[in-house]
């Protein structure tokens, strides 16, 4: 059997959109093998996969109205390059290769259009180039190697997303008969968009109206992944979310009861994909989580939101910083019990009785990465 590698002329295989993709395709050769052709491709595609317990609607063959009930399989596929280019052939009058050693170059040209590369668990973003030999007899001999297609995005001051009004809620830190007075956190950030290894700075200012100390500060970086797929049964798109955490910071600030400080809580943007949102069946964003929390059992956690953009080429400091406010711990401690029983998909749609909008709520705040929040 032959053995053949590709080998690329970039050790780091990492390539931005209109760059040329060029290397070698070197094949060993044990004995005489009669070659037909040797071809490489260069293919780049998204897709996404998952599946949804769901009942569907649909025409029967009598032209009936008929349904569904189960687990129905979403998917949906994007070409974005597929090339292919003949390294060998039998125009070269050889129509044996000997026992050796051989070299074919290749080149591509990688469109200038194409998002970055991802790995998701629903869905990917891959590029890669693909060898095969067609000899005789029909040996099969096939060999793929991946790249890594990493556009630099640069996001300039007007490209930004306009800074959201504040947002404020009040409510009582407790539960029921025990209330404890009310927690108030303005928090800050100083721009939008951040690049890879920058550091982002969170600035907190936090009035402790209650009689409960507050003890310990986190920040969360959640990477938010849309997938978009489609079924037999019609065209509708269906969307599902996967969010995962790829930067925490727990720090322990004590503020004492009627009381108020500023702090300051900074994370590190680590080395992900970019924010998208030009492919039509997978986008990524990014937020923001920050979690206040006070001394107690039960409604003793504040949360706030702050969307973010990830770039690969840092960007200026908008004139005002996006200020989200918001005076309510974020969700019950018997909330949590609740979220945690009925999390999975099946429990979900066999507990209708607690809402759809309660289950993503305190799902969103408080289960463990990566989980998932489906939109009918």
């Amino acid at each position: 059997m032959p053995t053949f590698v590709i080998v690329y002329d970039k050790p780091s295989m990492v390539y931005s959109p209109g760059e040329t993709l060029s290397g070698t395709l070197q094949i060993a050769l044990k004995k005489q093998l009669k070659v037909d052709s040797i071809s490489v491709t260069f293919h780049g595609e998204a897709q996404t996969h998952f599946t949804s317990y769901e009942t569907k609607f649909f025409t029967g063959r009598k032209r009936s109205q008929e349904s569904y009930t189960g687990f129905i399989g979403y998917d949906g596929s994007k070409i974005y390059c597929d090339e292919n280019q003949i390294v060998w052939s039998l125009s070269e009058c050889k129509r044996y290769l000997t026992r050796g050693t051989y070299r074919r170059r290749f080149e591509f040209n990688i469109p200038l259009k194409c998002p970055p590369s991802y790995k998701g668990t629903y869905g990917s973003i891959q590029y890669y180039c693909y060898a095969k030999i067609d000899s005789y007899p029909k040996l099969g001999k096939k060999t793929k190697r991946f790249i890594t297609v990493f556009p630099k995005y640069d996001l300039p001051r007007h490209s930004l997303p306009h800074p959201e009004a504040p947002i404020e809620n009040t409510e009582k830190i407790g539960f029921f008969y025990y209330h404890h007075g009310y927690v108030h956190v303005k928090a800050s950030i100083k721009k939008l968009g951040y690049a890879i290894g920058e550091a982002i700075d969170v600035c907190l200012d936090i009035a402790n109206l209650s009689t409960k100390t507050i003890e310990k500060l986190r920040l969360r970086l959640k990477q938010i992944a849309t997938y978009i797929g489609f079924c037999s049964y019609d065209f509708i798109p269906e969307q599902f979310f996967e969010i995962r955490t790829i930067a925490s910071v727990d720090k322990a600030y004590v503020l004492e009861p009627k009381n108020s400080g500023v702090f300051y809580i900074t994370t590190r943007v680590p080395y992900v994909t970019p924010s998208f949102d030009d492919c039509p069946l997978i986008k990524i964003r990014y937020e923001l989580c920050i979690k206040v929390f006070v001394k107690g059992n039960t409604r003793n956690t504040l949360r706030i939101l702050l969307p973010v953009v990830i770039n690969t080429v840092p960007v200026q400091t908008p004139d005002k910083p996006l200020i989200r406010q918001h005076s309510s711990p974020a969700l019950l401690g018997l909330g949590y019990c609740i979220a945690k029983d009925y999390c999975s998909m099946q429990s979900i749609y066999k507990c209708p009785q607690y809402g759809w909008s309660f289950i993503h709520n305190f799902t969103y705040a408080h289960l463990s990465a990566p989980y998932l929040i489906r939109i009918r």
